[in-house]
């Protein structure tokens, strides 16, 4: 086993844990349905992490032995990153009482949506990374082509930190949209077998 496979496999497992945290909630909400109030907004955005995930993980197929260190570090703190907001964007469901979505987005979504900012700044230089390793020198414009969702997925984000119940729908929306596009993308290019 390469090097390069060993670092993909360990980001692959923080994938998972991250993946399987979000799929154990929609478990456990549906489980529970009688006891939880829903709210479109909440499900959307743990539908886009969730679907963020995938994306991404299937991106990380585009990680080769020409990428440097400080990519597989960035790649590392990315996965830390979204396992994190997979946990938070994931609420536990109480042993008894009546668990209110709108209420726990309002409580807790700030730390899920700012950790995407976050994210979001890390991804950026880690897709120009990628793209030099991939292509030598980096175009502004194939690096604008490569990252407008990111800069978008950032914005986005940030627009639903609001308490609006509308924009947060509507963020929260926009971000699954996204999360898709990512998705697919990563899907096209790895059928493909080119680099993202």
């Amino acid at each position: 086993m390469s090097g390069t496979e060993i670092k993909l496999m360990l980001i692959s497992f923080v994938w998972v844990l991250g993946l399987t945290r979000i799929l154990e909630c929609f478990a456990a909400l549906w489980v529970a349905r009688k006891r939880v109030r829903f709210v479109a907004s909440q499900i959307l955005w743990m539908t886009a992490i969730l679907i963020d995930i995938l994306g991404n993980w299937l991106g990380v197929a585009s990680f080769s032995n020409n990428s440097s260190i400080w990519m597989f570090v960035d790649m590392l703190l990315y996965s830390i990153g979204m396992f994190f907001a997979a946990v938070v964007v994931s609420p536990r469901i109480p042993a008894e009482g009546v668990l209110d979505l709108a209420v726990y987005e309002t409580e807790e979504g700030a730390a899920y949506k700012i950790t995407f900012i976050v994210l979001m700044l890390l991804a950026l230089p880690a897709e120009y990374g990628q793209l030099a390793a991939d292509f030598g020198t980096v175009p502004v414009a194939l690096y604008l082509k490569v990252s407008w969702s990111t800069f978008v997925t950032l914005v986005v984000f940030a627009a639903g930190l609001t308490r609006n119940t509308r924009i947060r729908t509507g963020a929260a929306f926009a971000a699954l949209l996204l999360a898709i596009y990512g998705l697919a993308i990563n899907l096209v290019f790895m059928a493909m077998g080119g680099p993202r």
